[in-house]
């Protein structure tokens, strides 16, 4: 699963994305809240606003530093979780990439507080780097 999501330019769907969210990043930015943010904390709320429906007003999304487990899917807190909620996780992840972000989050937030909030981040960890390649975020 970590091969075929670290080759994100082959998925058609999050590619319609991300120049949704470079707008919404640019957005989220322009609100002086904003400065107290990570890169992290601002693509979080970029996908937040994204994902929902009439343009959801700005709300910073502040978390701690999540640290990723070793091989950089599930935030490190989410590693001892039981296999079926990392399923999950990944599941949405995929999702994300194939079907786009909007979707994905939307059928996390159905979910449970933890799946979703692990989706977030796992999903922000991945963004943030394919962002950053592409000059976004420094």
């Amino acid at each position: 699963m970590s091969e075929e999501l670290s080759n994100i330019e082959n998925h058609k769907a999050l590619e319609a994305d991300i120049e949704r969210l470079r707008l919404e990043v640019e957005e989220v930015r322009s609100h002086s809240e904003a400065r107290e943010l990570s890169d992290k904390e601002v693509l979080r709320t970029a996908i937040d606003r994204m994902a929902s429906e009439g343009g959801e007003r700005y709300r910073p999304q502040t978390s701690p530093a999540i640290p990723q487990d070793d091989n950089g899917f599930l935030p490190g807190y989410a590693v001892q979780a039981p296999a079926d909620i990392k399923l999950e996780v990944e599941s949405l992840i995929d999702e994300a990439f194939h079907e786009g972000v909007a979707k994905a989050v939307g059928k996390a937030r159905r979910s449970s507080p933890f799946v979703l909030d692990a989706f977030h981040d796992a999903l922000s960890g991945k963004l943030h780097e394919e962002l950053k390649n592409r000059g976004l975020f420094k």
